[in-house]
């Protein structure tokens, strides 16, 4: 991670989950257009990763429902390369 923090090769977002009583449910603000602009970032820097748009909202929407979280949540994916480019 050294690499990225020197010389800012990495992409994140922040994404927002707001909790809705009425419906015992959390709403995600536009998670696919999250993970899309996470991926162009994440070509542009050239860092391969082996998930899809679609893996990562699934990936993200099952982790939420195994947290069961009651309140708004804050969601930071973070891509970076490790090793000298």
């Amino acid at each position: 991670m050294t690499h990225a923090l020197h010389y800012g090769t990495g992409v994140f977002e922040g994404i927002r989950g707001n909790w809705n009583e009425e419906k015992g449910a959390i709403f995600i603000f536009r998670l696919r257009e999250h993970f899309e602009r996470l991926l162009r970032g994440c070509r542009l820097l050239m860092l391969d990763i082996p998930y899809s748009v679609d893996d990562l909202c699934e990936i993200t929407v099952e982790l939420v429902q195994r947290n069961r979280h009651q309140q708004d949540i804050y969601i930071r994916p973070l891509a970076y390369k490790s090793a000298e480019l």
